[in-house]
């Protein structure tokens, strides 16, 4: 510990304090708890999302009998409670007489403490207490342990002077950090808005010069009917053209823009839509060290490819496996999650691979069609209602390749494509350098609670002042007055 000034002094805190447990009446019976009337009883969940300083009640009050049945005792208001376990470290007020449960050492105080400073003071030395509770299934802090607590003391003019600063101080951190927490969800709100402009073909001024969309698709289902023939004898089915989404359902697009669904958008290539294997077609036994990769949906979230917890089957295996080969451009879609539908496109130059069961996979025409847009498509406001919609199961939600097939998505001209994907991306460029400041800002800021406490029990945070009276003669004092009211162990 550094040196403290001059008219400071330390202790231990059962030195100056009474130290005293909490109990719990048996749940079982109700009459022990009330609502309505009682005692305030609190316990550390009640603490566990707290932010004021002073605390008059929990969730659950104790009756009289409730009281007399457990081991709770009252502690008087300006009593200074710290949660003993489950965690360690909570710290509060009691504003009014209030007990506690077990998961409490509370700190009653005499007259010559300012119990903000003992606050204050208590959560700056968090770490100590966690470094002096013991156990293995969960650590506590014993009340001789608690009793133990070094404790830095200053005159009572300057605990009050030291309190009134670090009110004043903490508040503003306080409210920045909630204006910090802020961000997220104000970010997130940005990214969505533009997504939302864009597809309704808000970012990009029209071209009447570009190819319409509309003939993109026919250009597609002119090469996949004319693929089928090619290979009629072999399929020896009828060609049946893939419907169009139901346009009565859906809002008017810009000029030269169309409605599409995936299945009219996926490649003539055989298996452009597909789900990973099911059941018994890959099991965890067919995993190797090495081959080719499989991917997962935390891969799809992650964006992460090949990293070191990658799994991999064997080049026999793939090709038993090859109607779900993933290669470099193609979307990948999860089809479970909360929700399901994050997009992620399998970048340039990554070995094929294979997708799991979870994963859905969606190939593009590359001449036709931007896939980074569409990868964007899917993640739009539109979009992910859609699939929303087509999210089924109860334990874990889901959405079907059949279903997923049929969703409509508004497809603009190709250069528009490219256009709308350029100034998507620059927009998020711009809210990812926002948010690296946040993530900098929230990190600086998380600093400035232990600093500036850190600061103010080395004495630094306000000017000490010679006339008043040391921290020697107060200790001494108090210490005269326990001898009449002796510290209390649990």
């Amino acid at each position: 510990m550094s040196e403290l000034p001059e008219n400071w002094g330390s202790c231990e805190i059962g030195d100056v304090a009474k130290v005293v447990g909490g109990g719990t009446p048996s749940s079982g019976d109700p009459t022990n708890f009330t609502k309505k009337g009682g005692i305030p009883w609190i316990t550390p969940a009640d603490l566990s999302k707290y932010k004021d300083i002073y605390i008059r009640r929990g969730a659950r009050n104790l009756t009289e009998k409730g009281l007399r049945e457990s081991s709770a005792k009252i502690i008087p208001a300006g009593s200074v409670l710290f949660s003993s376990r489950a965690p360690v470290g909570y710290v509060v007020i009691a504003s009014n007489d209030v007990t506690t449960n077990q998961g409490f050492k509370s700190f009653i105080l005499p007259e010559d403490l300012d119990n903000r400073f003992v606050y204050y003071y208590l959560r700056h030395i968090k770490p100590i207490a966690e470094g002096m509770a013991t156990g293995t299934t969960f650590k506590e802090l014993s009340g001789a342990n608690a009793a133990r607590l070094p404790f830095t003391i200053a005159p009572l003019p300057e605990q009050k002077r030291i309190a009134d600063k670090l009110d004043s101080l903490l508040a503003r951190v306080d409210a920045c950090q909630e204006h910090l927490a802020r961000v997220p969800a104000i970010l997130k709100r940005f990214r969505q808005s533009v997504l939302a402009a864009a597809f309704r073909g808000e970012l990009v001024e029209q071209d009447p010069k570009n190819e319409p969309a509309s003939e993109l698709i026919y250009r597609l289902q002119y090469e996949r009917r004319k693929k089928w023939e090619e290979s009629k004898a072999i399929n020896k089915k009828e060609y049946v053209e893939i419907d169009f989404p139901n346009l009565r359902e859906l809002p008017e697009l810009p000029d030269g823009w169309a409605w599409a669904t995936p299945e009219q958008l996926a490649s003539t290539d055989h298996y452009a839509l597909a789900i990973g294997p099911f059941g018994s077609s890959l099991m965890v036994k067919d995993y190797t060290e090495e081959g080719v990769p499989l991917i997962f949906v935390r891969n799809i979230r992650s964006g992460v490819f090949l990293g070191s917890n990658t799994s991999y089957i064997s080049l026999e295996k793939a090709d038993e496996l090859r109607a779900h080969k993933v290669v470099s451009g193609d979307i990948l879609i999860t089809k479970m999650g909360d929700p399901p539908g994050d997009a992620f496109l399998y970048p340039d130059g990554m070995p094929n691979a294979i997708a799991t069961s979870d994963c859905l996979k969606w190939s593009l025409s590359p001449l036709l069609f931007d896939k980074r847009f569409f990868v964007h498509a899917i993640h739009s406001p539109f979009v992910k209602y859609q699939i929303a919609q087509i999210t089924k199961g109860v334990a874990q939600q889901k959405m079907s390749l059949a279903r997923f097939k049929t969703i409509a998505i508004p497809v603009p001209p190709l250069a528009e494509q490219h256009e709308i994907v350029r100034r998507v991306e620059k927009l998020f460029a711009f809210a990812d350098r926002l948010e690296a400041r946040w993530k900098t800002a929230q990190a600086r800021t998380a600093q400035l609670t232990p600093s500036l406490l850190a600061k103010a029990f080395r004495g630094e945070l306000v000017p000490q002042d010679p006339d008043d009276e040391p921290a020697s003669a107060l200790l001494a004092r108090i210490r005269k007055a326990s001898d009449k009211n002796p510290t209390l162990f649990d």
